[in-house]
């Protein structure tokens, strides 16, 4: 990724990430952002226990595609708080091809890169992959909504 730095020393953490996205907690599937750049994005999510999303010792689909659509909204809000802009809110209107190779467990630290396909108006299609080390947990393409901050 250009004008990033390295995906082992994070961007922003804790409660500072909350402030990119527009998702709170219990909602909020992203901990830690790594890297962003326009084109791309890199986050992290360590499973937890109390999370909404774990069932069973397992961090579930419904999550993972979450957790994607979240590392797209972290992107847009790290790329508009450079700017001095309020975060805009996006809403996802359409996954395609998505798989879910495995589930992570509690305790597995996700990470999730994002990368735009195409912009067009207020859509956004993206490709997302979510790993945990070299595995792949999920990997999808999303059209994304950007609501005019006007309507937000």
């Amino acid at each position: 990724m250009d004008n990033t730095n390295s995906p082992t020393v994070p961007l922003v953490t804790g409660d500072s990430v909350l402030q990119m996205i527009p998702q709170k907690p219990p909602m909020a599937m992203i901990d830690t952002i790594l890297a962003v750049d326009a084109q791309k994005a890199v986050t992290a999510l360590t499973i937890k226990e109390d999370n909404v999303f774990c069932e069973e010792g397992l961090f579930q689909a419904s999550g993972l595609s979450e957790n994607i659509a979240q590392t797209a909204a972290a992107q847009v809000g790290y790329l508009s708080s450079l700017a001095g802009e309020k975060p805009p809110v996006g809403f996802i209107g359409a996954i395609k091809n998505l798989t879910i190779e495995q589930l992570p467990k509690i305790g597995d630290q996700l990470v999730t890169e994002i990368e735009i396909e195409h912009e067009i108006m207020n859509f956004t299609l993206i490709n997302g992959v979510s790993k945990v080390g070299d595995q792949v947990m999920a990997k999808c393409q999303m059209k994304i909504f950007i609501a005019d901050t006007e309507q937000a």
